[in-house]
Order: C-alpha cells, then sequence, then structure tokens
C-alpha cells in the first residue's frame, strides 16, 4: 500500500499514452470506421467488466476460504442465496451504491480463536479485491500494446483504446476508493490495515455481517456482547457510530432479554449528554434505551423526562419517521397508549435509514430483534414480536 501514489502516477502516465495515441489516430487515420455507438458499449462494458471482476473477486477469496456468499450485488441487480441456489433481483435505487456489495455468510464465533481466524479471512478478501484491479488494469494495457504492434485492425484497436483509458480510469477510482475512509465506511486498503491491527475495528465487521446467518448469530451473541461489553467498560463513552452501536447491543439485551447489568458501566450511560444523543437517529435511539434503563433502575421521573424531551424534538438531523417509530414503540413498551397496529405492521423497519438495501437478505422478517414489553399503567395487547416482561 506505500507504493500506491507511484501506481497512480504510472497509470495517469498510461492513460495520457493512450490519449495521445487516440487523438494521433483520430488525426492520421481518417481510414479508421468505428461508430459511436460501438464506443459508448465498450464504455458501458468496461465499467460492468471492471467492477463486477473487483466484486466477485470478493466473493471468491470468501469462497476457498470456507466462507459462502450471501448476496452479490452489482449496479441494481441482487444475487441472493436462497438455499444452495442464487436469486436475482433487480432494485434500481441500488445505483446510489455506485457499484457493488458482497455480503458473506459469516459461521459462528464463540470464541478468541474463531474470532481471529474469521479476521484473517476477511483482511485476504478485502486486501484481493483491489489488487485484482491493479492488475487488470495493466492487462489491458499490455493487451493494447500487442494489438498495437500486431493487429492491422484499425477499429479493433479505436476500440480498444476506448476500452484501456476507461479501465485505467476505473483503476484509480478503485486505489482512491479503497484508500478513503468515514464514520460510516472504510475502503479496501485501510479496512484491511485494520482488521489486521484493530481488535475493535474486526468486531464491529464481524458484528455487521453475522445477522445475515441467523443460525450463527444466535450462536455468536453472547461472545460478541461480552466482547463489546468489555470494549465500553475499558474505553471512554465517545459519541461516535461505534460506541453507539456497542452500547444499543447492550442496553437492548438489557432491557429487552433481562441480561446481566454492570452498574459501572451503566452510570456511565445514565450521565451522557442528551442533547448529543439528539442530534443523530443513532443517538436517538439510544437515547430511548436509556429512558428505559432508568425505568428498569425505578427512577420512572428520569425515564418520562427524556420521552418527553424527546417528544419535542425538532433536529433536521434526525429522521422524523425514525423519531416517530420510537415514540410510539415507547408508549406502547411502557403502556401509555396502545400502539398495536402501528408495531406490528411487518414492513415498518423498511423505511428508517438504508435497512431497505438489506432487507431482501433476511429469509424471514421475524428475524430481527424481540423485544420484551415493558408494562406500565394499561395494559396493551400483544404484539407477536414482543415478549412480556413481568
Amino acid at each position: 500500500m506505500k507504493h500506491l501514489k507511484k501506481i497512480n502516477y504510472l497509470i495517469l502516465i498510461l492513460i495520457g499514452f493512450m490519449i495521445g495515441i487516440a487523438i494521433a489516430a483520430i488525426v492520421h487515420n481518417h481510414d479508421i470506421k468505428s461508430p459511436w455507438w460501438g464506443h459508448l458499449i465498450v464504455v458501458i462494458g468496461s465499467i460492468f467488466i471492471t467492477l463486477t471482476l473487483h466484486e466477485l473477486t470478493h466473493a471468491f477469496v470468501f469462497s476457498i476460504n470456507n466462507i459462502k456468499i450471501k448476496a452479490v450485488y452489482l449496479f441494481m441487480f441482487m444475487f441472493i442465496r436462497k438455499g444452495k441456489i442464487f436469486k436475482l433481483k433487480v432494485n434500481p435505487k441500488l445505483l446510489i451504491l455506485g457499484g457493488g456489495l458482497v455480503v458473506p455468510l459469516l459461521p459462528k464465533v464463540t470464541n478468541d480463536r474463531e474470532f481471529k481466524d474469521i479476521g484473517n479471512k476477511f483482511a485476504k478478501s478485502l486486501i484481493a479485491a483491489p489488487i485484482a484491479s491493479i492488475i487488470f488494469g495493466f492487462l489491458t494495457f499490455i493487451v493494447f500494446l500487442l494489438l498495437l504492434f500486431f493487429s492491422s485492425n484499425l477499429t479493433l484497436i479505436s476500440l480498444f483504446i476506448t476500452a484501456t483509458i476507461v479501465i485505467l480510469i476505473l483503476t484509480i477510482f478503485v486505489i482512491l476508493a479503497s484508500s478513503t475512509s468515514n464514520e460510516h465506511a472504510a475502503g479496501d486498503f485501510i479496512a484491511y490495515k485494520k482488521v489486521k491491527e484493530d481488535e475493535n475495528y474486526l468486531l464491529q465487521v464481524i458484528s455487521s455481517y453475522i445477522v445475515f446467518n441467523h443460525e450463527a448469530y444466535e450462536l455468536s451473541k453472547d461472545y460478541l456482547l461480552n466482547k463489546k461489553i468489555e470494549y465500553l467498560s475499558n474505553n471512554p463513552l465517545n459519541y461516535d457510530l461505534n460506541t453507539y452501536a456497542y452500547l444499543i447491543d447492550y442496553l437492548e439485551d438489557v432491557v429487552y432479554d433481562n441480561g446481566t447489568k454492570y452498574y459501572d458501566l451503566d452510570k456511565r450511560i445514565l450521565s451522557l449528554n442528551r442533547n448529543v444523543l439528539s442530534r443523530s437517529n443513532e443517538g436517538v435511539s439510544l437515547l430511548f434505551l436509556i429512558a428505559y434503563l432508568h425505568y428498569l433502575y425505578g427512577d420512572d421521573d428520569k425515564t418520562f423526562e427524556i420521552i418527553n424531551y424527546l417528544e419535542v424534538l425538532q433536529n433536521p438531523r434526525v429522521n422524523w419517521k425514525h423519531l416517530e417509530y420510537e415514540l410510539k414503540k415507547a408508549n406502547h413498551l411502557l403502556g401509555i397508549s396502545d400502539q398495536f397496529e402501528y408495531l406490528s405492521s411487518p414492513d415498518y423497519y423498511l423505511d428508517l435509514g438504508l435497512n431497505w438495501i438489506f432487507a431482501p437478505l433476511f429469509d424471514d422478517k421475524q428475524e430481527r430483534t424481540t423485544f420484551t414489553k415493558l408494562k406500565k399503567g394499561i395494559k396493551v395487547p400483544k404484539i407477536t414480536f414482543y415478549n412480556t416482561l413481568k
């Protein structure tokens, strides 16, 4: 990865060389007859082949390391595993991904050895795809040179000039995309380094993907939750997405599944700043769980102080549908009002964030978190995916 800048410069030189050849061919070879639509088809085909190669390399490396593939997303096409076969679905909205996505079907992770083993396999898949893209770019250029020296078909050479330029440009794009990151995602090169060196990042990755294998998730959730609790107990509770995700997992276990409470950790959670938490959808979800934690500790006044605060929250960063759902769930869980019809809708979660991207990967929509009903005051109807806490 330390040579990526040199590779980028080299590819830029090759692109300049290709453009020079293209201009020379246009100026000096008036006999070349390649229609504009032929070049358009070549451009589209080159983009499709380059990005498909990248994603299929991810999938191939997972497969040879004995990790099955749950789904491969390519442009607006979804190839989703159903048993032993893959079924095709089409959704034009997926074009916002800008390419593709591979979802592995992770096995169970119940101890440190399995945890590290999954990390090594993930790292191999992450690094393989951008390397394959770079190799493909250079091989394309070599094939062009061979055509240039040994072929007399000017139309073929003309079309291959277009293909080579497009593929080299996409190679640079892959390198740049693989070398960048933000709070939500990391490029392949950066993710590779983090998976190898940062155990907490690997925990995030495994937790994100293992939910697509329901059986493995059920076997792994206690081990993964303990690692998250260990992280939370030994590190500052920062206001970032990673910490929010770990806190939500911990509190959902405590609130909905009667999980073990950790008093020292709970004290720190209850002291988090609600004004900061209420600036994002994830923070709002966490804030509701903090309200329920107050409730379980017997502090009803604090619970309803937070609920009342959230009822009048107006923040453009928070999705109003997300807030509406959380408020209705709180009212139902606390026995304030009957929200049976709203909460029992099997499609409610499709409206929240980008969940619609991964919704087709769940074989059964009931395979989502089951909540425990917190009864207070009035009696409310039971929701099919809720349990009752007495």
